[in-house]
């Protein structure tokens, strides 16, 4: 799972790179290693926000 959570944020990263202004994000994402992952609250964050964007990608709302 993890390995997965890695490949949904480097994904994100190519694509939005230009978009990423929070310093404390850039910052952690630079320092972040599988090992010590108990110390990037934001890429934990990030990564839980994409696997939850992967599982409701097929979704449609409903009224």
């Amino acid at each position: 799972m993890i390995d997965h959570q890695t490949d949904l944020i480097r994904d994100y990263i190519e694509d939005y790179c230009h978009n990423i202004w929070f310093l404390e994000m850039l910052d952690q994402l630079n320092k972040y290693t599988d090992e010590n992952k108990g110390k990037f609250d934001i890429v934990a964050a990030m990564a839980m926000a994409e696997v939850g964007d992967e599982e409701l990608r097929d979704i449609v709302p409903k009224k």
